[in-house]
């Protein structure tokens, strides 16, 4: 994708972020973090915070939605399904400096790919 996209200064680390983010290598080095949702959002946030950079980020990101979201602090991006209402409030308690945002992922031929109620979740973090 990077090729593809002809994306420069972009390099991808894979790897379990409860375990990359206890390597002092990839401290706070990032701005953004990208998640399977293999847990909840207020897990995904703390396994995500070691690895984002602390502060503003290095570009601003730009969401075209209805409501246009313009990003400027590092982000964990995750998709997630179901009700979320309660996961997302018990992330932002546990983690009072984060704004989360939420989009439905609607395209065309979304219905053959089952992915009715999913969601984009972002997170930003100071």
């Amino acid at each position: 994708m990077i090729e593809a996209l002809a994306l420069p200064n972009v390099k991808v680390v894979c790897g379990r972020a409860e375990d990359l983010g206890r390597l002092n290598l990839f401290e706070h080095k990032f701005d953004a973090v990208i998640a399977r949702a293999v847990s909840s959002l207020d897990n995904l946030v703390a396994w995500a915070v070691p690895l984002l950079k602390i502060g503003e980020a290095s570009k601003k990101f730009v969401i075209s939605t209805p409501q246009r979201i313009v990003l400027s602090r590092p982000v964990l991006v995750s998709m997630k399904g179901g009700e979320l209402s309660a996961e997302i409030d018990r992330a932002r308690k546990r983690f009072s400096s984060i704004e989360v945002h939420s989009f439905d992922i609607i395209f065309n031929g979304s219905e053959v790919l089952d992915n009715f109620g999913k969601k984009i979740i972002l997170v930003e973090t100071n």
